[in-house]
């Protein structure tokens, strides 16, 4: 890693507090905005263990459940104080990637205001997020830029006279879930810092037209979903056609994570089980112009692709195969490799998404309606980064000055507070191994490093002892102050 690099997460290391993700609501009453603080506070004190267990004083308890279910209290307000943190975060760069994905949120039994999911009779809602990533090697999660949740309706796909819509005409309704994609892009640029410069990344669900209009003048690396239409210098080809013949100008090895099967055949087919390996791959560029679909002369847009293809997979795996649209510049080997390496920066969220579920286990909340269930699940998107954050800063520097992970004071209540001895110049792997134990993870029983929930839960009491530890500190520090009465 360069010195630039290393620096630039040094800066930018450190783990706030739940708090100042939450303070500062605006719900209209005073009351619901210290409530949203309580409330956050609790749940990321105890992740995953839902809201009974979380939150043992029955009236506490009941008033949580009136918050979540209250009509002022809307996701979109409760995500705002995070937002600013987040976009404060990006402030202090010139440059940030910005993950885009859609996960399904699945709930057992019957809730109120729920519906159908991608396949089967599985029942719950959509969330589409925004993450802001570092752009450096580190890439280390920033915040939630923008959320979006809907319920899909039972028939998924409108009909006219009967008939199900498609091609042109599906693209005129102005609700389709698609146009999701372009409108949260929007909407994050139009909050952009100023001097900070965002490049959007995508999965296959981005490669629509659409969302092609909607990123000119931006960057952005979307991965390719359809076999499209393209004019290659000036000749009509499929865009496959086109890749295979540009020239291989760069191999590399790239690791690659194992993926289990899928349960939905759809999923199945799409991501289908793969296992743990170091890939060798060819890398190809080449500029095409993309045809407006249905459309005899529509418009033509301009875009470099980047296509990455596996050298020789073991046998039995299906080799590793992206076709990336991009904006960036694909002239050089070390070009090609940076838009490869932004596109692995969308991994990112995926691990976003697993610490919401896994670290948080929102599935498993027992709210009984859409409306409560989306408001939890937004409530818990802070306390999920807060907890991706502890393992983005384990694992990327492990040997770095724990100071350039926590406050002189953590380090100080750690030292005080920890069952397990910290040194006095502790590297970011012993003192988050530290945190964990706090969290009540066991060193002589483990069999892996520390997870999702004992890192989260071992950072929230770090943080509740150092607000007693400063108390404390100012206290004596009160003139006349005699020791004896602390």
């Amino acid at each position: 890693m360069s010195h630039d690099s290393t620096t630039e997460i040094a800066e930018s290391l450190g783990v706030p507090s739940i708090e100042e993700e939450l303070v500062g609501a605006l719900f209209g009453d005073a009351r619901l905005s210290a409530r949203l603080v309580t409330l956050g506070t609790q749940l990321a004190g105890a992740p995953g263990v839902g809201l009974p267990d979380g939150i043992r004083n029955d009236s506490q308890l009941e008033c949580a459940y009136r918050f979540l279910s209250n009509r002022r209290v809307t996701a979109q307000r409760m995500l705002e104080p995070h937002q600013r943190q987040t976009y404060a975060r990006i402030a202090r760069r010139t440059e940030a990637v910005v993950a885009h994905d859609t996960t399904e949120m699945e709930f057992g039994g019957w809730r109120e205001g729920l519906g159908p999911l991608s396949s089967g009779r599985r029942q719950g809602f959509f969330l589409h997020l925004s993450l802001a990533v570092a752009a450096d090697e580190s890439r280390q999660p920033l915040g939630v830029l923008a959320e979006r949740c809907w319920v899909r309706s039972a028939t998924r796909r409108p009909k006219r006279h009967g008939r199900r819509l498609n091609g042109p005409d599906l693209r005129k309704l102005p609700d389709r879930e698609s146009s999701r994609w372009a409108e949260q892009v929007r909407e994050v640029e139009a909050q952009k810092p100023e001097g900070v410069s965002l490049v959007h990344v995508g999965d296959r669900e981005t490669d629509a037209f659409e969302m092609f209009e909607a990123m000119q003048g931006l960057r952005f690396v979307l991965r390719a979903n359809h076999d499209r239409r393209v004019d290659d210098e000036g000749e009509p080809v499929h865009l496959r056609e086109a890749c295979d013949r540009a020239l291989v100008t760069l191999t590399f090895d790239v690791s690659v994570s194992p993926r289990n099967a899928k349960k939905q055949p759809g999923a199945a087919k799409a991501h289908p089980a793969r296992s743990a390996r170091v890939a060798r791959v060819g890398v190809r560029g080449l500029v095409v112009h993309l045809r407006e679909p249905y459309v005899r002369n529509g418009t033509r847009l301009r875009v470099h692709v980047v296509h990455v293809r596996e050298i020789e997979p073991p046998a039995g795996e299906d080799p590793i195969d992206w076709t990336l649209y991009t904006s960036e510049p694909i002239d050089t080997p070390e070009q090609l490799q940076r838009v490869v390496s932004l596109y692995r920066t969308r991994w990112v969220i995926e691990e976003f998404f697993k610490a919401l579920k896994t670290g948080c286990e929102v599935q498993r909340l027992q709210l009984e309606t859409y409306a409560a269930l989306r408001n939890a699940v937004v409530l818990h998107l802070p306390i999920a980064w807060q907890i991706l954050l502890l393992r983005s800063i384990s694992r990327v520097e492990p040997d770095a000055p724990a100071a350039q992970a926590l406050t002189p004071t953590q380090l100080d209540v750690l030292r005080a507070m920890s069952r397990r001895p910290l040194r006095t110049n502790p590297t970011v792997g012993e003192a988050m191994l530290a945190v964990a134990v706090l969290g009540g993870y066991l060193v002589t029983k483990a069999k892996g490093p520390p997870g999702w929930i004992t890192l989260g839960r071992g950072m929230q009491r770090l943080l509740q002892f150092e607000q007693g530890w400063i108390a404390s500190r100012a206290a004596l520090a009160r003139p006349g102050s005699d020791p004896l009465e602390h």
